[in-house]
């Protein structure tokens, strides 16, 4: 109740001021009708704010008649479905490189394997040589 009666005490404050303002001499008739404040249970209903009707044949619906027709709309599906497509076979040709690489890395890896053994055992026997060779060096000079 505290609440009503600051707000009762506020509308009349409210209603005080315009009549001073009117009754000191202002322009109050310049609008007065407009700014006055309704009485205690006036309630003035003003109609609800809606959107205007749709309208398909009316232009401002349409937006200019390029943009809604059905070719148009055609065009854009079109239009998407090739850019789709470009991009598909831009991931097609990006996975077939990077397999490609994969398949060559494997490959090299393949061919080199042999050779790393070859050169192994190469080293391996000259490493033996040398070790038997220095061995029958020293054997050499024993005797």
């Amino acid at each position: 109740t505290s609440v009503t009666s600051s707000v009762q005490q506020e509308m009349d404050f409210a209603e005080g001021e315009e009549t001073k303002s009117t009754t000191e001499g202002g322009d109050a008739e310049d609008g007065a009708e407009d700014m006055k404040t309704p009485e205690r249970g006036e309630v003035h209903k003003s109609p609800p704010v809606t959107l205007p009707r749709f309208d398909p044949g009316s232009p401002e619906s349409r937006h200019g008649s390029r943009t809604a027709s059905p070719d148009h709309a055609r065009l854009q599906l079109r239009l998407a479905c090739l850019k789709y497509e470009a991009e598909e076979k831009l991931r097609v040709r990006e996975f077939e490189l990077c397999k490609l690489e994969i398949e060559l890395e494997a490959e090299m890896k393949i061919k080199m394997k042999p050779m790393e053994l070859e050169m192994q055992a190469e080293r391996s026997v000259r490493g033996t040589d040398a070790v038997s060779s220095g061995s029958l060096a020293a054997t050499e000079r024993l005797d």
